[in-house]
Order: C-alpha cells, then structure tokens, then sequence
C-alpha cells in the first residue's frame, strides 16, 4: 500500500500456531497455550492478524469486527473463502517446532558464526530448504463460510514466495535475552555477551513502590 516493492511476506511462529492456521486454512480459533523456547509468540491471538484482516477485506470494518466478536465469543472462526484468498494473495505461513527452532540456531552458527535468538531463528528456519516430509495441509471447507476443497502446501508455498528475488528476514531481539535457548541450542556462553547489554545491566535502576489502595 505504501509502493514497497515487496512480493510475499511470509509469517513464521511457533507452535502456538494460530497465525498460521489462520493464513494457511483460514482456522482461527484459540487452544490450549504452550510453553516454547521463544515466548514472546506464546500467545493465542495476535493483534496484528486483526489489521491484516481488515486491510486484506478492503477495509470492511464491520465484516471484521463481526468475525473479532465471534471469535471473542466461540473462542473460533473461520475465514469466509473470499476473504481467506485475499489474504493468501499476501501472505504465506509456517509454523515450526522448538527441534527445528534449536537446529537452526546450531546450523546458522556454524555455517555463518552469527547467533540467532530463537525467535529469529523461526523466521529463518521458514526460509530455509524444508525437508518435503513435512506435512502437506488439505483444507476443506462446506457451506455458509466456506469453499469448495482448496489445498495450500505452506512448504511449497512458502518456497515459492522466496524464489526468484531477494528475501530479507526480520531478526526481532539479541540473543543475550535468551541464555537457556542459547544454551539448549549448543552456542556458546560468550555470545549473549554484549558490552551494550553489559552497560545496561550496570545503570542504576530507579522505581517506586506503588501501594495497593485494597490494603488500605
């Protein structure tokens, strides 16, 4: 909208695979939270997928709001056909496993010597070869909100939307704020060092305890 030259956008998450579910099958209802080596997508719902929704309906504001409001009430909704197509027009989807986060972060290290965090290492893991054993999603739907059958293979898919030009991936944080997955992943100890983070650590830290007006 803003005269980007950008071709596909491919969005990468976790387990927690709601996003993806959403893109790739038009399935956006919430589960059962879990825990990954990458918790800032621990979460059941992305706010984002919202304005995505509303600038991929042509900014029908009220075809939105009826499908947030079924969500909020059913804790599910899926995507009406038209809407989900124009949606895949965009965007492409993976999600992936905290086995493949880790293998990336080692894989990358060793080819490249660059530390990834592990929410990074997501993005990167989606735009790397996958191996053609991963499974291929049939979506079906019938009636009112649905299709007939459509299939969206997300790894053939998200291949696809990297050919045939330059990809850039989005490294979203350090990787000194993740020592455990650093760890799990077999990197070494001395990349979450950083003299920046270091400096952060030593400036002195200013609060104030706010009382409880219930205990008064």
């Amino acid at each position: 909208r803003l005269g980007g030259a950008v071709g596909r956008i491919v969005c990468a998450t976790n387990s927690n695979d709601v996003v993806h579910r959403t893109i790739s099958r038009g399935d956006m209802s919430m589960r059962a939270n879990q825990q990954t080596v990458s918790p800032a997508m621990d979460i059941q719902f992305a706010y984002n997928v919202e304005r995505l929704l509303y600038f991929c309906s042509g900014g029908d504001a009220t075809a939105v709001a009826a499908l947030m409001a079924t969500l909020e009430a059913d804790r599910a909704v899926a995507l009406p056909p038209p809407l989900l197509h124009a949606v895949q027009d965009t965007f492409v989807s993976c999600a992936v496993s905290d086995a493949q986060t880790l293998q990336t972060m080692r894989e990358v290290w060793a080819a490249d010597g660059y530390a990834l965090d592990p929410h990074s290492a997501i993005g990167v893991h989606a735009l790397r070869t996958t191996p053609r054993t991963e499974p291929t999603l049939w979506i079906r739907y019938s009636g009112g909100m649905g299709l007939g059958v459509h299939a969206l293979d997300h790894v053939e898919s998200v291949r696809a939307a990297c050919e045939g030009g330059r990809v850039v991936c989005v490294l979203t944080a350090h990787p000194a704020k993740f020592e455990e997955a650093v760890a799990a992943a077999g990197l070494p100890a001395a990349v979450c060092s950083d003299p920046r983070v270091a400096a952060l650590e030593r400036k002195p830290k200013k609060f104030r305890r706010l009382r409880d007006p219930k205990a008064a």
